[in-house]
């Protein structure tokens, strides 16, 4: 077995666990690029972390509010963490093809 792909199928259970934390952390009012960063540097560990201290979602109107506030980099950064995806995607069949 080749020892890069334990390594890209990790690299790609971060990035999903950091996608969904950020989306959770946006959905109740956090720092979501904050959260997303955390989760990519810390795994598992940061997970479990945002789980106990995430509080409850925030209504329409607040969402609203805080939606005024958001920051114009955080689609830049989803963009380049799924071009990542995808070159270990490309990596992982370009292996299985050799």
């Amino acid at each position: 077995m080749n020892p890069v792909l334990p390594f890209l199928g990790a690299l790609f259970l971060q990035l999903v666990l950091a996608f969904f934390t950020m989306e959770d952390a946006r959905s109740r009012g956090h720092n979501s690029m904050g959260w997303f960063l955390f989760v990519v540097v810390f795994g598992i560990f940061a997970v479990l972390i945002y789980l106990l201290t995430r509080g409850q979602k925030l209504s329409k109107s607040e969402m609203i509010e805080r939606k005024k506030d958001r920051r114009d980099w955080e689609p830049i950064v989803i963009g380049y963490c799924w071009t990542l995806v995808a070159v270990a995607v490309l990596l992982f069949l370009i292996d299985l093809v050799r």
